[in-house]
């Protein structure tokens, strides 16, 4: 029972740092000076949901500054009116999202359970070739 604990949270570390990574090819276009067109040519993500998710995201302080849904119909964003440069992100899984606070507990719990269930193992390990 031990070791299957032990696995499975081996695993979910391995899930927890090693997550896929989900890119899109842009076309951008300025219409004026605070209004800007996106369209999504290419996408190479199976999550349907994150397909049209688009961020405005703050070099800066690496705030996320704007969040929207792009549809055919409304492509036009206005830009926000900050004084640092600003990138478009197509949305991350919701796991593993970086503004996440759920990422930073999941990752601290299954690395506490991981280190418990093996320094559990190893008593027993060591019990066992002691008789």
């Amino acid at each position: 029972m031990l070791k299957k604990i032990f696995l499975i949270n081996l695993i979910f570390l391995v899930y927890c740092f090693s997550h896929e990574k989900e890119t899109s090819k842009l076309n951008i276009s300025i219409i004026d000076e605070k209004n800007i067109k996106i369209e999504i040519l290419e996408s190479k993500t199976n999550k349907e949901k994150f397909l049209n998710q688009i961020k405005i995201v703050s070099i800066k302080d690496n705030q996320v500054l704007m969040e929207f849904l792009l549809s055919k119909d409304n492509q036009i964003i206005t830009i926000p009116p900050e004084n640092f440069y600003i990138i478009a992100k197509i949305g991350d899984n919701l796991l593993y999202n970086r503004y996440s606070n759920y990422k930073n507990f999941f990752i601290f719990f299954c690395s506490f359970v991981f280190f418990i269930s093996l320094v559990i193992y190893s008593q027993k390990v060591k019990k066992l070739n002691n008789n």
